[in-house]
């Protein structure tokens, strides 16, 4: 076989964190680069749009205690029924073959908080039955957690029962979906 004709039909695969140390490897070249030259630095864009947003210096620093009042309310008892459910999008194919990044945009915080209030927490899970998680998952509990923003405990009741929480949450097919008692009817 001719390695040479062969060698522009492959194609070069990143995982997502060997990439990002790559990206900061990167970074720290060019300031290193930077700080080797002394040139002084000249605010950019992003800089004055920044600046511009900005009123008032307390702007410049978050309020907690405010973030918290303004944080989502959900109603957990009846999320199944008032909440539709949220699912990743997939990019197209023709902005996923341009760069590296995810093949799907990552639903954000308030959407898994909304995805996770769905929970019926009902009386016989059957998301963790063999019909449901193959690597029994504790699904109601890792959903209450989600739901009530305790990330490291989430995390730590995922690795009770699976050592690789971050590769099979991507590509799980969330048999635990198809198991739920709501799947009866929706």
């Amino acid at each position: 076989v001719d390695f040479n004709r062969a060698l522009p039909r492959f194609v070069k695969v990143l995982p997502v964190d060997y990439k990002r140390v790559l990206e900061e490897e990167a970074a720290k070249a060019a300031a290193a680069k930077r700080a080797e030259y002394n040139l002084p630095v000249v605010p950019g864009a992003k800089h004055r749009e920044k600046a511009a947003k900005l009123q008032d210096i307390e702007e410049a620093f978050g309020d907690k205690a405010a973030d918290k009042k303004r944080a989502l309310v959900l109603d957990k008892t009846k999320g199944f029924m008032k909440y539709g459910r949220r699912s990743e999008k997939y990019r197209s194919v023709s902005t996923r073959i341009e760069d590296w990044a995810e093949l799907s945009f990552r639903l954000n915080e308030d959407e898994l908080k909304y995805q996770s209030a769905r929970c019926m927490d009902c009386g016989v899970p059957f998301c963790q039955s063999e019909t449901g998680c193959p690597i029994s998952n504790i699904i109601p509990k890792w959903n209450e957690l989600v739901f009530q923003n305790q990330w490291k405990d989430a995390l730590n009741r995922l690795l009770m029962t699976n050592n690789f929480p971050e590769f099979t949450g991507r590509v799980c097919p969330a048999p635990c979906e198809g198991a739920c008692v709501l799947g009866i009817n929706e």
